[in-house]
């Protein structure tokens, strides 16, 4: 499976009980269908507590897009933002694995 594209989405949530406001995130990818520009949502990411930084979520979208793509890292990425990467692509892994096991005799494999 190849993805590429990948960003992450911000979900604003409020919620109902107290009325407070909080995001949530989607690891996302772009794609084009029809000439237009697509989103699918890839894995939900929670509350990422864990970045303090805004450019830690594309530190994080990239590096994750990097071990789906079986890349190496271009630069270094930071301890919280790698063990990150490292937990969604598990998750993401686990979702494929699950998908094709799944997947009847014969429906063709989805690639690209």
């Amino acid at each position: 499976m190849y993805v590429c594209g990948m960003f992450i989405k911000v979900i604003p949530k409020i919620d109902r009980n107290t009325g407070k406001a909080y995001n949530y995130y989607q690891l996302c990818e772009s794609y084009r269908l029809g000439g237009k520009v697509r989103h699918r949502s890839i894995l939900s990411l929670g509350n990422l507590i864990e970045l303090s930084d805004n450019k830690d979520f594309k530190l994080l979208a990239d590096r994750i897009e990097q071990l789906v793509c079986g890349n190496l890292p271009l630069y270094p990425t930071p301890p919280v933002v790698e063990a990150l990467a490292h937990r969604f692509y598990n998750q993401i892994i686990v979702l494929i694995s699950a998908a094709r096991s799944t997947r009847p005799r014969n429906m063709p494999r989805l690639t690209g």
